[in-house]
């Protein structure tokens, strides 16, 4: 392990920001759920950091085409549109491993040793599963 430790040490990562735009789900997610940002960006007074996990939508219209009749119970850690907003300025992004703070998450740090992760949108879940339930998507497979 301690080879290991030290091999991932020396990965170096980077980000790259590119305009909503040019991911065309990403654009499309926006587009639609324009109204719920504009709120929380009217109500926070500032920017925010959303993490946004664009298969979803695709999980909440394959469990309706499964699920004619019951309920699903999704178990997971998240909030609705303001929550995910009102909390610090790294949003709900969480690492867990070493060397970890949860004050400034570093997701790049010692790769593959650390876990990432981010809370789910309770509010994007519902709507889009209120869209399947009405037999209609917001996005086309």
């Amino acid at each position: 392990m301690p080879e290991y430790s030290a091999r991932v040490s020396s990965i170096q990562l980077r980000e790259v920001y590119v305009p909503a735009r040019l991911v065309e789900e990403l654009g499309e997610h926006f587009r639609q759920y324009a109204r719920c940002y504009a709120a929380v960006l009217a109500r926070s007074g500032r920017g925010v950091v959303a993490y946004i996990n664009l298969g979803e939508a695709r999980y909440i219209r394959g469990v309706a085409r499964v699920l004619r009749e019951g309920y699903v119970m999704t178990v997971d850690y998240g909030t609705n549109w303001y929550g995910l907003t009102s909390l610090g300025p790294y949003g709900k992004l969480r690492t867990f491993g070493p060397g970890t703070q949860q004050d400034k998450p570093d997701p790049y740090r010692l790769p593959t040793l650390n876990d990432i992760t981010t809370d789910v949108n309770f509010s994007f879940m519902a709507a889009e599963g209120e869209l399947a339930d009405c037999g209609r998507s917001s996005t086309e497979e």
